[in-house]
This record gives structure tokens, C-alpha cells and sequence, in this order.
């Protein structure tokens, strides 16, 4: 490895971890951004990080002699390799030129060069830009590599803007006539959905509603799963929900959908200690999972808002040959700031190019202004930070609650209905006066927590404004279509509502 990328590295990476040694509490701040193994390139680094984690995570919140001995001495065959390093008198030796307040510093500088050792090793001229590369942080050295590619390649075929003839060609023909301008079907749970917008197109598709109201739980059976189950690839990127939780969440569906009646609840898996037949349901769920859905899967943990990691994560998806994505939560770096508002037009503009560029789809969920939680049927505008933060949009649903007064027999009550099918031909059961036969599905009064609407607030390949009623169990993360809504009042309800 050449000396420029390898000289004061053992320094910095000491400096680091001794660093995180001085003061335990720090660990928490960096645990989750360093990879394991992948991070460190001294071995003392990675032994004595991971020795120091190991004791934050046991609640030691100071590193002296006697605590390291005692959780080294408790390790079988770790104090060999502890005193081969220099022991306690390594971290001593260092620890008088660390200061906690240069971690960020520190650990930005070594991220740094593990970028560049990896360019380096992929044959991208490092060495002969070093003067700039000093210069830059992490982020402007990726934005200067991948604008050397695209100067190199795109701009060549000004991939841009093309100009093309337009005969309809036999391709062409082809295209239309096979249904390939339909988008991913969610048909095996919302066949009626999936009518009104013929699929999830390519581009981009937002899903919106309250906090609480189960945006991504709808994501995530609904599209994620389905998709899944159909061989889809998904490409999922989070900044709120971490790995475990989804895998929580799509236990706790395959475990119902394989048993029904008897399935491990969401609850129950985090609860943990099983019994012997819980335990065999956990087993059938987990081996159905790694045998037929998790290699269609790549997850993105994000650790900020930043729009750069999502359309990178979804950049390298694409190339995997992911074509459908999922962003959960589109959100502004500050949402309290005066400036989240631009941040969000902007990052929605950047997240519509990228699905375009890639042809992906791509569907995002996104909050409801919470001052508009009132709102009885829901539009645009109920998007918090201005409706033009969806504006790139392809699709936009929007979802709530069912509300008491909607199901009590009075005034505003929704009334649900489907169609009568033909059991062997599957077409509509066509009635006398030359319309579809409708059948009505009760809503029972005291059950309007377990029903969501879902607006169709935008869309290029139905009308606006269908309403898609559906019955959720949250304990399965359950979505059953039941049918259309019919007409909602543009009343909003007041302020002590039920």
C-alpha cells in the first residue's frame, strides 16, 4: 500500500479509540456508523475498540485498570492478546493527547482514507489527484469520482437530453401490447388499488398520513412483501426503522400467512422467551424467509436525512438490478427549521430524477401535517410543508383512520361496498338497469380503529379522489381490501371529536 495512504493512519486510528476509551458515553454516538472488522486497518485499533464497546455496552462508564482487567480476565484467552498489545499502559501512553471533542474529526479523517485506500485498490487515480483529495472531505471526493465517470461515459451520448424519432416501431408494439406500461402489481393484496392505478409505475410514488396510522406498515405488506413474494428485487432504505424492526414486521406477516389462526404477534416476537410452539413458528417463519425473500432484499440504514446516501443507495440498487425501491421516511434534515420546506421540494425533485434516471419505482412515505389531523377527506394540501414537496410525483395515497362517526349509522357514515363477480368467468355481475351489481360490506359501530381509508389523491391513470377502504390488524400487520368507499363529506370534524 503506498506510504501516503498508510502514513499517520496507526496514529489516527489510536488517537480514535482511546479517544472513545477517555470518555465510554462517546461510543454511543459511533457505534452504529463503524462496520466490524471493516473500519480499522491496525489490529491493536480494532481489539481494544472492541474491548472498549464491549464495557460500554456492559454499563462501565469510566475505563480504568481494574475494570479492564476484570472484563479482560473474564474473556477466556482475551488477556493473552491484551498484554501482547501492551495492556492498560498502551491506552495510557496515549491517552494525555486525546481529546473527546476531536472524535467527529477523527473519525471523519479515517473514513476518509478508507475511501480512498478502497478507490486506490479499484484503479482510480488517487495518488495523482492527492494535493485536491487533502483537500476534500468524504462526501466532495465521492461527488468528484462520480462526476469524472460521468464526464467520462454519460456526457459522451449527452444522456441528458435525446432527441428521438417518433414512428411507433415494432418495439413498440411490443411494449404496449405485452402490458409492460403497467407498473409492479400490488393486485394479491389491493386488486381494486391496483386497477385504479395500473400498478406502481416507474418514478416516484409518496405515501402519506399521521403519525400512527401504519404509513409503513402499508408499505411494507402491501408493496415490499408482495413484491417480494412475486421475485421482485426491493431495495429498502430507512432512517428511522432499523433493520430488526423489519424483520419483526415481515416475521410476524410470513408467520401468519403460513399459520393462520396461530402466528406470532409483532408484540410477541419482541417479547422474546418463547414456548417450544412458538418457537416452531419462529423457525417455520425465519426458514421461509431466508429461503425465499431475503436475497431479493438490500437495506440502507441512514443515519440522517441527507438525500446524498438515498440516491446513492438507490443508484447501486439499480445497477444490482433492483427496479423497485422503498424510502421510508421522506423527510427534511431539520424539520423545525425555516428552511425544511426548500429542503423537501428539492430532495423530492432529486428522488424523481433518480427513479427516472434509473428506471425505478420508487415509493416513499411521508408525514401528514399534524394541524390537519382533523381533515376528513384528505388532499394534497394535507401534506405538511406545502403540497408542491409532492409535486414530481407520479402517484400519491393518502391514509387515516376510520373514524367512530363514520360507522355509528348517522350522519357522516362511509358505507363500503365491492362488486358481485361471476364465480366462473370472474367478470362483473351486470344488473338490470345495465350497471355493475354493488354488494355493501358492514362496517361494524366500535370497530373504526381497525379500518384505514386510502385516498387517491394523485394519480396519472384514474380518477382523482377514489377512496379504498381496508381492514388492518396491526398484530399481523394484516391488510385486507375490502372495497370502495362511498362518498366522504368535505366536512372536517371538530376539535373534540371521538
Amino acid at each position: 500500500m503506498p506510504n501516503r495512504l498508510t502514513e499517520n493512519r496507526d496514529l489516527l486510528e489510536s488517537l480514535f479509540v482511546f479517544g472513545l476509551w477517555k470518555d465510554p458515553k462517546c461510543f454511543r454516538s459511533f457505534r452504529n456508523k463503524i462496520a466490524s472488522g471493516e473500519f480499522f486497518s491496525s489490529v491493536p485499533a480494532q481489539f481494544y475498540y472492541n474491548l472498549g464497546l464491549n464495557m460500554f455496552e456492559k454499563g462501565y462508564d469510566e475505563f480504568d485498570k481494574v475494570s479492564v482487567a476484570t472484563t479482560v480476565n473474564a474473556i477466556p484467552g482475551l488477556a493473552t492478546e491484551y498484554n501482547k498489545l501492551g495492556g492498560f499502559e498502551t491506552y495510557e501512553d496515549v491517552k494525555r493527547g486525546v481529546k473527546s471533542e476531536n472524535l467527529e474529526g477523527l473519525y471523519n479523517d479515517i473514513t476518509k482514507l478508507n475511501c480512498l485506500t478502497t478507490l486506490h485498490e479499484k484503479g482510480f487515480d488517487v495518488l495523482g489527484n492527492w494535493a485536491k483529495m487533502q483537500k476534500m472531505n468524504t462526501e466532495q471526493i465521492r461527488r468528484y469520482f462520480s462526476f469524472q465517470l460521468n464526464d467520462t461515459f454519460l456526457n459522451q451520448s449527452n444522456a441528458n437530453s435525446k432527441i428521438e424519432d417518433f414512428t411507433i416501431t415494432d418495439e413498440d408494439d411490443h411494449f404496449f401490447q405485452s402490458g409492460s406500461a403497467m407498473g409492479f402489481s400490488i393486485a394479491e393484496v389491493a386488486p381494486l388499488l391496483n386497477y385504479e392505478l395500473l400498478g406502481i409505475s416507474n418514478g416516484l410514488t409518496f405515501i402519506g398520513a399521521a403519525s400512527n396510522v401504519g404509513k409503513t406498515a402499508f408499505m411494507i405488506r402491501v408493496l415490499f412483501y408482495s413484491w417480494l413474494k412475486a421475485g421482485y428485487k426491493v431495495a429498502l432504505a430507512s432512517n428511522e426503522q432499523g433493520l430488526r424492526e423489519f424483520k419483526q414486521l415481515v416475521i410476524a406477516m410470513v408467520s401468519h400467512e403460513l399459520n393462520n389462526k396461530e402466528f406470532l404477534t409483532r408484540r410477541r416476537i419482541k417479547m422474546g422467551n418463547y414456548t417450544s410452539k412458538e418457537g416452531a413458528l419462529y423457525q417455520a417463519a425465519k426458514e421461509y424467509i431466508n429461503e425465499h425473500l431475503a436475497k431479493k432484499v438490500m437495506f440502507l440504514k441512514i443515519f440522517d436525512y441527507s438525500m446524498d446516501s438515498v440516491e446513492q443507495f438507490f443508484e447501486i440498487a439499480s445497477a444490482r438490478g433492483f427496479k423497485a425501491g422503498i424510502y421510508d421516511v421522506f423527510k427534511a434534515d431539520d424539520m423545525e427549521s425555516g428552511a425544511a420546506r426548500g429542503q423537501m421540494i428539492e430532495a423530492s425533485k432529486v428522488l424523481f430524477n433518480c427513479a427516472d434516471r434509473n428506471q425505478m419505482s420508487i415509493v416513499a412515505s411521508i408525514q401528514l401535517a399534524l394541524y390537519m389531523e382533523n381533515t376528513r377527506y384528505l388532499r394534497l394540501s394535507n401534506i405538511g410543508h406545502s403540497k408542491q414537496v409532492v409535486e414530481p410525483a407520479t402517484e400519491v395515497i393518502l391514509i387515516r383512520e376510520l373514524w367512530d362517526c363514520e360507522c355509528s349509522g348517522e350522519k357522516y357514515d362511509i358505507k363500503c361496498y365491492n362488486f358481485e363477480y361471476n364465480p366462473k368467468t370472474g367478470q362483473k355481475i351486470i344488473g338490470m338497469d345495465g350497471k355493475p351489481v354493488k354488494k355493501f360490506i358492514e362496517i361494524p359501530a366500535g370497530t373504526h380503529e381497525d379500518y384505514r381509508l386510502a385516498f387517491i389523491s394523485k394519480t396519472r391513470n384514474a380518477k382523482k379522489g377514489v377512496v379504498i377502504v381496508f381492514r388492518y390488524d396491526g398484530d399481523a400487520n394484516d391488510w385486507v381490501e375490502l372495497g370502495y368507499a362511498t362518498k366522504i363529506s368535505t366536512q372536517d370534524r371538530g376539535m373534540n371529536r371521538k
